[in-house]
């Protein structure tokens, strides 16, 4: 019977014990995602060279993927 007490004892600690780091693990700021509704769609991220030392063009769309995620395509 003693046995019984130790292996339910057992068995409940390692449970709380996965269960308090599952809570303090989680991270509010992750984003989860589903990978059906990312798109697959391939960016060619090639880029024109300029003449006379001007900023290489990066393209329509390049440009307009860079303006939507807020990032900085030719540096400062």
């Amino acid at each position: 019977m003693k046995i019984i007490i130790k292996k339910i004892s057992g068995l409940l600690l390692v449970l709380a014990v996965i269960s308090i780091w599952g809570i303090y693990s989680y991270n509010e700021d992750s984003i989860i995602t589903n990978a059906e509704i990312i798109s697959n769609k391939k960016i060619e991220w090639g880029i024109k060279r300029a003449q006379n030392n001007e900023q290489p063009d990066l393209g329509k769309v390049n440009k307009e993927l860079m303006e939507k995620y807020n990032r900085d395509s030719y540096g400062k």
